[in-house]
C-alpha cells in the first residue's frame, strides 16, 4: 500500500472517530437532560407538597421574579430555589439518588445581589420542615 492508501485510511479513521464521538456525546447529553427533568420534578414534588396543578410553583416563580426585579427567566429562578431550598431540606448523607445529589451540589445558574439573597433567606429558608414529610 502506497502513501495515498495510508492517507485515505487515516482520513477514514479520523472521520469514523469524530462521528462516533459526536453520537456518544449526543446520547449522553440527551440522557442528562432527561435526568435533569426527572430530578427537577422529584424535587418540586418534595419541596412543594400538594402542588398537583402547579399553582404553588407559579406563585413561587412570581414571588422570585418580584424579589429579583424580573432579571431572570422562570427556569433560572426555579433552579435557584430548588438548589438552595433543596440543600436545606434534603439530607445528602442519607440520599440514595446520585442524580439528585449531583443536581443539588452543582452551582446555581444565577447569582443574586446581596440584598436579594437576604430577602430570599428571610422569606424561604426560615420555613421549618413539615412534620411527617418523607425524604426523597
Amino acid at each position: 500500500m502506497g502513501p495515498i492508501g495510508v492517507l485515505i485510511l487515516t482520513a477514514f479513521g479520523i472521520v469514523s472517530i469524530t462521528l462516533a464521538t459526536a453520537i456518544i456525546v449526543h446520547k449522553r447529553r440527551k440522557n442528562l437532560v432527561e435526568m435533569r427533568v426527572k430530578t427537577v420534578e422529584r424535587l418540586c414534588a418534595y419541596l412543594l407538597p400538594g402542588d398537583k396543578k402547579g399553582t404553588m410553583r407559579q406563585q413561587l416563580v412570581a414571588d422570585l421574579h418580584e424579589l429579583t426585579g424580573h432579571r431572570f427567566t422562570d427556569e433560572e429562578v426555579l433552579d435557584y430555589y430548588l438548589r438552595i431550598k433543596g440543600l436545606q431540606m434534603v439530607d445528602l448523607n442519607t440520599l440514595n439518588d446520585p442524580d439528585t445529589r449531583r443536581f443539588l451540589m452543582e452551582p446555581t445558574k444565577i447569582k443574586l445581589h446581596y440584598q436579594e439573597v437576604v430577602s430570599f433567606y428571610e422569606k424561604y429558608l426560615n420555613q421549618p420542615r413539615v412534620k411527617g414529610q418523607s425524604a426523597i
